[in-house]
């Protein structure tokens, strides 16, 4: 009878510890995929914000330059910024599908 109480022992154990190990590898498994996916997210975050910052900077730039090339007591001043805002959103959606077009292409 002792054998047969410590065979069944020494099973339930090892049924634990199976399950145990088989806990830590998930475990370990998702810490991987998160520290990962918290990598890439973060690298994107990084370059979001320096194209931001760029994009702040242009903007300054292009509005100085618009503010020396036609002054603000000009009267058309406000129809030429309409114009200039028209002519560059087109141009960003037409960069922005030619380099999706080629990113998707890789």
């Amino acid at each position: 009878m002792v054998p047969k109480l410590l065979e069944d022992f020494k099973r339930k154990n090892l049924k634990k510890d199976w399950h145990f190990e088989k806990r830590r590898m998930f475990l370990h498994e998702e810490t991987k995929k998160f520290a990962r996916t918290f990598r890439t997210e973060f690298a994107t975050l990084i370059i979001s914000a320096f194209g931001l910052t760029v994009a702040l900077l242009w903007n300054d730039a292009l509005k100085s330059f618009i503010n020396m090339v036609f002054p603000a007591e000009d009267p058309n001043n406000t129809m030429f910024k309409v114009y200039v805002s028209v002519v560059v959103t087109v141009l960003a959606i037409t960069t922005t599908y030619l380099l999706s077009k080629l990113k998707s292409e890789k």
